[in-house]
């Protein structure tokens, strides 16, 4: 079973690596339409990186209360368990 992961763990990279290579052209994102100087110029697969790492940091700054929440309610838990 761990051989299967790892082989998979590969295959998942090549892919991921040959995905970037072949969107090497850059791409011109403009933040607001008509102003040039929020104009930025990077490879396709740069902006991708970065949306997704925008997109997994949004979903956790949104999870963020209920992961408090609950950290906060198993520590109360754990120590009311102590004092037992």
């Amino acid at each position: 079973m761990r051989w299967i992961a790892f082989f998979l763990r590969i295959v998942l990279f090549l892919e991921v690596l040959v995905f970037a290579l072949a969107n090497t052209h850059p791409v011109v994102v403009t933040l607001i339409p008509g102003v040039a100087g929020l104009s930025f110029e990077a490879p396709m697969v740069v902006w991708l990186l970065t949306m997704f790492t925008a997109g997994v940091l949004a979903c956790f700054i949104a999870l963020l209360p209920t992961l408090v929440s609950n950290w906060r309610r198993a520590r109360s838990m754990s120590q009311s368990a102590d004092r037992a």
